[in-house]
């Protein structure tokens, strides 16, 4: 510390995690794929989360299953990779901006959604397209004013500000992550 890294390692979700788990185990493949592990069981956890509070017990069973007999979903939770942190934080934000739905406020909430989003940027850059999903209920207006759909921009941009003021200060390139 302090660590920039390059194409790959700059994934600071999936990196910092790892970091942690060799520190506390060890450098082994436990500690290699402890991260993904966790990543899926938070995964599984919010696919039961929503399920369960609008479908009922038999439902979520249902969903749980056929989520966990996914061979590649189990096969990407054993291994050090960018899928099981990019599909937790994609997760959560929708759990976060469903949740916001239901409230008469839903600030905070809606900038937790923004937040997981962008935090599943700063895992795979890719994930910045859930962004046009939040822009086209924003711009239909979709069960809340526009303005609360702003809170989150501001949760995603609190985020990816952070990288931007610590790359620039790294590196001297605020877009580092970008132009690598």
């Amino acid at each position: 510390f302090p660590y920039v890294g390059g194409h790959g390692t700059i994934r600071y979700p999936i990196t910092i995690p790892l970091a942690l788990s060799f520190l506390c185990f060890g450098g082994n493949e436990v500690a290699l794929a402890l991260p993904s592990l966790l990543y899926m069981m938070g995964a599984i956890a919010i696919v039961y989360h929503l399920v369960h509070k609008t479908e009922g017990q038999t439902a979520t069973l249902i969903a749980i299953l056929c989520v966990i007999t996914v061979p590649l979903f189990m096969v990407q939770g054993s291994i050090a990779n960018v899928d099981m942190p990019e599909l937790f934080f994609q997760l959560g934000s929708i759990a976060f901006f469903m949740k916001g739905l239901q409230e008469e406020r839903p600030a905070k909430l809606f900038f937790a959604a923004g937040a997981m989003a962008g935090l599943g940027f700063l895992t795979r850059e890719t994930s910045v397209f859930i962004a046009l999903f939040y822009a086209v209920l924003f711009f239909a207006g979709y069960q809340k004013s526009r303005w609360h759909y702003l809170w989150i921009a501001v949760g995603f941009m609190a985020i990816w500000t952070v990288e931007l003021i610590y790359l620039g200060v790294m590196t001297g390139d605020p877009f580092y992550r970008i132009n690598i």
